[in-house]
């Protein structure tokens, strides 16, 4: 089949598919422009059983085939390492087999954009790392493509040390902000507004997607080739070998 490459189309006359995997919830997305055609979320790991199923299923109840696609985008993460590579690992080779343009979009943005906007405040997105760190990153509302602070694993009390140096409201979501909700409340106070709804630390297909379609204006198509999960440190698998490869 011949690929459609980067045919400069307009935004207006793109059909993207997005789909991110980095948390527990599989997130798949169906945009024409900014407008969300077909969405699918399933909870749990089993990324790798769920992924097709729910991309074929958006594309069918839509009578689309994969070959109607235009550009696909993925959540690069961070967030859990066996999830990330699945969606990236799917994205990558979906986009070399159809010939389209594959786009990379921050989990943690993605996160943080499905936030509601509240005036005045940043947006931490936070997801639990285990081995007590967190994944987090900051945003401006509507700036995700520039952020406050860039994806990073630290551990809370560095997080919270960094947010209240900043010294703005916080609007935080997702697994490390309920996990270590207790300790960024003692250490940002009434500067830190947590939603209680565990739908308000899922990311949202729509913003998703509309991430996806910002990043083929903004950024444009990477090298599916060559593009890598943003896992912000080393799996054990790395650590492992990095430790063999000291002893004498």
């Amino acid at each position: 089949m011949a690929g459609k490459g980067n045919l400069g189309l307009e935004p207006a006359n793109v059909l993207l598919l997005a789909v991110d995997t980095a948390t527990e919830i599989t997130v798949v997305s169906l945009m024409k422009d900014e407008a969300l055609v077909a969405e699918a979320t399933r909870d749990g790991k089993r990324h790798s059983r769920v992924l097709l199923r729910l991309v074929d299923g958006v594309l069918k109840d839509e009578g689309l085939e994969p070959r109607d696609i235009d550009v696909l985008a993925v959540g690069v993460g961070p967030g859990s390492f066996t999830g990330v590579r699945v969606g990236v690992t799917f994205a990558k080779t979906l986009a070399v087999v159809l010939g389209i343009p594959l786009v990379r979009v921050s989990s943690l943005a993605a996160l943080a954009a499905s936030q509601p906007e509240r005036k005045d405040h940043i947006v931490a997105a936070v997801l639990d790392a285990l081995k007590g760190q967190v994944y987090a990153a900051c945003y401006d509302p509507g700036r995700w493509f520039d952020p406050v602070f860039p994806p990073a694993a630290m551990v809370p009390e560095a997080l919270a040390e960094r947010l209240a140096a900043i010294d703005r409201p916080v609007l935080m979501a997702g697994s490390g902000a309920t996990r270590y909700l207790q300790l960024f409340k003692q250490k940002l106070g009434h500067a830190l507004t947590v939603q209680n709804a565990p739908q308000s630390h899922w990311m949202n297909p729509r913003a998703l997607g509309k991430l996806g379609i910002q990043a083929y204006r903004i950024e444009g198509p990477v090298d599916p080739h060559s593009l890598e999960p943003d896992y912000c440190r080393p799996s054990d698998a790395e650590l492992a070998k990095k430790a063999r490869d000291l002893r004498p």
